[in-house]
């Protein structure tokens, strides 16, 4: 029996609820029909992005889904645990992409009075990757999320919607946002960028902010200088025109 053939089920039959086509849901959720076909026969997992705007193509409880994978978390020692207390958000700036799903996670770990490193431990993961999470900088895998909700019961639809609302929400925004944080990792300036890919300074600024797309010329060279993943840029670019197209029959 294959391993996650509960949780591949329950979005089957969320699917077949709503009377849509696996092509269209495969389609609608940027994911290609393999991926999704895999998931439901319980062969593979989304990542937490794809399992968010399948919830919301679908409507499930994302709390039943991720409960059917029967995971938990390990137990804390003793000596990690501190006493409960509320420890609120003041002083402390998130600034990551996913900065609202990072606060509603290190909120709930302020209100179990758990530390960075006692919360780490029972997910079974470093101190450094908690950290990162909290901050928006990075997401948790499914698997994760799951452990998270046994330690903490937090409530897994309000973590999708944090993560549906960090988002990109223009069209090629993903695409500068890609081209941003390339940028940021590199510790360049904008028009440094320009002056090394030998392109116009407005025409940079314009794809970073999601607003036009470079030639495929202008693409190669900043991919050399910035050194991004070009898979993912793509992705992000194929995604952009599908919303596009979609937008424009709906109208």
């Amino acid at each position: 029996m294959n391993a996650y053939w509960k949780f591949g089920l329950l979005l089957r039959q969320a699917r077949d609820a709503r009377t849509l086509q696996p092509e269209d849901v495969a389609r609608d959720a940027g994911v290609s029909g393999s991926l999704l076909a895999r998931i439901e026969r319980g062969l593979a997992l989304p990542t937490l992005i794809v399992l968010a705007t399948l919830w919301r193509l679908l409507g499930f409880d994302a709390n039943a889904l991720l409960d059917t994978l029967g995971v938990r978390s390990r137990e804390i020692p003793g000596r990690l645990l501190v006493a409960r207390r509320m420890m609120g958000l003041k002083g402390r700036t998130l600034t990551g992409r996913y900065m609202m799903a990072g606060r509603l996670l290190a909120q709930a770990r302020w209100s179990a009075g758990l530390t960075q490193h006692a919360l780490g431990v029972a997910l079974g993961m470093g101190t450094r990757f908690v950290a990162l999470v909290e901050a928006g900088e990075n997401l948790p895998t499914v698997v994760l999320v799951a452990k998270w909700r046994h330690l903490l019961g937090i409530d897994v639809n309000k973590l999708l919607e944090a993560v549906l609302d960090d988002s990109p929400r223009t069209p090629l925004h993903g695409f500068g946002w890609i081209l941003q944080l390339a940028r940021e990792k590199r510790g360049l300036e904008a028009a440094d960028v320009a002056r090394l890919a030998g392109c116009e300074l407005a025409v940079y600024e314009q794809a970073e902010a999601g607003l036009a797309l470079p030639t495929v010329r202008e693409l190669a060279h900043l991919r050399r200088v910035l050194r991004f993943n070009g898979s993912a840029a793509l992705r992000a670019v194929w995604l952009a025109d599908s919303q596009d197209s979609q937008d424009k029959e709906v109208a």
